[in-house]
């Protein structure tokens, strides 16, 4: 469906562009009250598609997003990231049932999970559940969790030394 309204799109487009190129060379004779609109809709157009263009992609936003299988996560991200994938591996790693876990706000952990939390979720690692605040991780948040584990040899380690580290 997105791409036949792609193409309907482009057409319309294209046809707008020919004939109002056409109209201001003057092999084609048009009124001039109708080339005015034919310019004016080529314009917006033109606008409304590098509008689209910049909307879509993230041209001067420096993201981790870009280099995610070099993502180094904070201490705080790690510690959810890492329990997250211990407990999954545990649970199933076909991800159809998802290990999901929260801290309540009033413990003292809180800070540090919204911190971990937010980093996580906005590489679209981790989703959150907004009612119960329980996160569990993406399928990419799986494989990067996985990979990361991988290059270090020893898991349950890195464990001790994220949860060490996050103290």
């Amino acid at each position: 469906m997105k791409k036949s309204f792609f193409y309907v799109f482009l057409l319309i487009f294209a046809v707008t562009a020919v004939v109002t190129l056409l109209g201001v060379s003057g092999i084609v004779k048009i009124d001039p009250t109708y080339l005015n609109y034919l310019f004016g809709s080529l314009l917006l157009e033109l606008v409304a598609t590098m509008i689209a263009l910049f909307r879509s992609t993230k041209i001067f936003e420096e993201s981790l997003q870009m280099n995610i299988d070099e993502y180094l996560a904070s201490k705080d991200a790690a510690r959810i990231l890492m329990t997250l994938l211990y407990y999954q591996e545990k649970m199933d790693t076909t991800l159809k049932r998802r290990f999901s876990f929260h801290v309540p706000p009033g413990s003292g952990d809180f800070p540090r999970f919204l911190r971990g939390l937010s980093e996580l979720v906005s590489l679209g690692l981790v989703d959150v559940d907004p009612g119960s605040w329980q996160c569990a991780l993406t399928i990419n948040g799986f494989r990067i969790a996985r990979n990361a584990r991988l290059k270090v040899k020893d898991f349950q380690n890195l464990m001790l030394y994220v949860l060490e580290e996050s103290k």
